[in-house]
């Protein structure tokens, strides 16, 4: 599948596609299922290659379906990455009850680099007014090595020492006409930073924060 944009003349590309799965059962049982495919880029020249084994349960009446020990790998690779691969590994179990309008992401592990974050979430009122509430955490981690992931050049610090120690606590509120995140607690080396920042108002663009920052 290509697309074209007439307008800047970038070209997207979905290449590679495959879905392999086998004893398919959508009246209450549970199937394996591999997912793949490919999405290239020319502007910014972008490869991006995703692989997804899962195993899945759906009840066709029930209108439910669920994910279950689902893993997906990310690789990107070009000119945001300076044409170094930097790969993701994402899992997670899901939910979605179509009845209920409602779906959810539970056990959600993100590991990136030196990074790993746990988090959850869980959606209401998809078709109508979508809403979202959530949590991450992470362990410590290098933030100093998250940053070399980055096409630009990190910055310099006379200390060796600098931005190897952090960590990052939050949770999330999305209502469709605000945005929250509350209980935050970050670490970054000796401080630490805890409050809340959001968007009362979408509409508006009415920005908050509130934070509290100490140095121990």
């Amino acid at each position: 599948v290509s697309y074209l944009d007439q307008g800047t003349g970038a070209s997207y590309q979905l290449a590679d596609f495959h879905l392999d799965s086998r004893d398919i059962n959508l009246q209450g049982g549970s199937f394996p299922a591999d997912l793949g495919f490919t999405v290239n880029s020319s502007a910014p020249r972008l490869q991006i290659v995703v692989n997804m084994d899962t195993t899945l349960s759906g009840d066709l009446a029930a209108e439910k379906f669920q994910l279950n020990d689902t893993r997906a790998t990310i690789e990107a690779r070009g000119e945001p990455t300076n044409d170094k691969p930097i790969a993701a590994t994402v899992r997670t179990n899901a939910e979605l009850d179509l009845r209920a309008d409602t779906a959810r992401l539970d056990g959600i592990a993100l590991e990136l680099a030196d990074l790993k974050v746990a988090g959850a979430l869980a959606l209401t009122q998809l078709t109508n007014n979508p809403q979202a509430k959530g949590s991450l955490k992470s362990e410590p981690f290098n933030l100093r090595k998250l940053l070399e992931l980055l096409p630009a050049d990190p910055p310099q610090f006379s200390k060796d020492s600098a931005l190897a120690h952090a960590r990052f606590a939050a949770d999330l509120l999305y209502t469709g006409t605000s945005a929250k995140l509350s209980n935050v607690d970050v670490e970054l080396d000796g401080s630490r930073i805890k409050g809340s920042a959001g968007i009362s108002n979408m509409a508006k663009q009415a920005l908050f924060a509130d934070f509290d920052i100490d140095r121990f």
